[in-house]
């Protein structure tokens, strides 16, 4: 059986495909239509069409009126604005979904994961047999070479090509058998190399704020120079807010945004203004964050299909 120890220690922070930089089929956009194909009731399909617009704009791209395509379930959005086809896709197709919980410390639970290694004395999934085999677990080395499990949420690192064995070892009876039954494993969402983050978190109302409501989001700049997304949650979640982070002061807390992990800070203190930042690693990306948030969560499925000359 093989066992990784060796330690990760780069931060992970969240991000979509960035569009500055990212090589897409649909190319610039400017002075085109985006053609959308959005499933759902009407209402839904309503709903969506009006958040994507308001996403649109809160970016920075100019539209005009919003009509129904030839085919049923299509939509046109008239693009005034040159943007590429990987920020106009992010805008319409991410769900928007953002959710906070607590989180357990590895330490805590390190021994439950051994044991669960323990039972996987065969499992047919690419021909591995053990947890250990497709999951590194985080360690320590100290100054002695002495191994010990890392605080914080971080339960271990997969390669890419070994998350859906993963999955499917830490999803099943054996794993409710052994681990903690409100635990909750997601990945992060940014790849390191093509490793992911795998990150135990709390589940439950008690241990989770789910789709805060956000009143703003604005871009700015952080104090080491580096961009920020601000946030404002409404008056209801505000109270919500300053309770969940007093009950996790000394704590990491997940940020979760369509079931991936992109950033697990510790609380400080108490925080009682309904205020949260949210650093990222470009301008750009922090403003598409911005955009989708004040946008508002899609509850239909849309696919961007199309784009085409004015």
């Amino acid at each position: 059986m093989k066992k990784w120890l060796f330690l990760f220690t780069t931060l992970i922070l969240f991000s979509f495909s960035d569009g500055n930089t990212s090589s897409t089929s649909h190319g610039d956009i400017n002075q085109k239509e985006v053609v959308l194909r959005v499933s759902g009731t009407v209402s839904e399909k309503e709903v969506a069409t009006r958040v994507i617009a308001k996403r649109f704009r809160h970016y920075g791209i100019q539209t005009g009126e919003i009509r129904a395509g030839d085919k049923s379930g299509t939509f046109i959005i008239p693009v005034m604005t040159e943007a590429t086809g990987s920020v106009l896709r992010a805008l319409a197709e991410t769900r928007g979904k953002l959710a906070f919980y607590a989180t357990y410390n590895f330490t805590d639970v390190y021994d439950e994961f051994l044991k669960l290694d323990e039972k996987y004395d065969v499992f047919e999934a690419d021909n591995k047999a053990r947890l250990f085999d497709v999951l590194q677990l985080n360690f320590k080395v100290d100054e002695k070479c002495r191994v010990y499990p890392s605080a914080g949420p971080v339960v271990g690192f997969a390669h890419l090509d070994d998350t859906v064995a993963v999955r499917k070892m830490l999803k099943n009876e054996i794993a409710d058998s052994v681990l903690p039954g409100d635990m909750k494993l997601i990945w992060s969402k940014q790849q390191e190399g093509n490793v992911h983050k795998l990150i135990a978190l709390k589940a439950g109302r008690k241990n989770s704020i789910i789709e805060p409501g956000i009143i703003r989001a604005k871009v700015a700049t952080g104090h080491q120079g580096g961009p920020e997304v601000h946030f404002l949650m409404d008056e209801d979640y505000a109270v919500k807010w300053k309770q969940f982070t007093a009950e996790n002061t000394g704590k990491n807390i997940a940020i979760v945004f369509d079931g991936e992990a992109y950033s697990w800070p510790e609380v400080m203190s108490e925080i009682g203004s309904g205020n949260f930042i949210i650093s990222l690693p470009s301008e750009h990306l922090a403003k598409l964050m911005a955009a989708i948030v004040a946008g508002g969560k899609l509850t239909a499925s849309v696919k961007l299909i199309d784009t085409g000359q004015l």
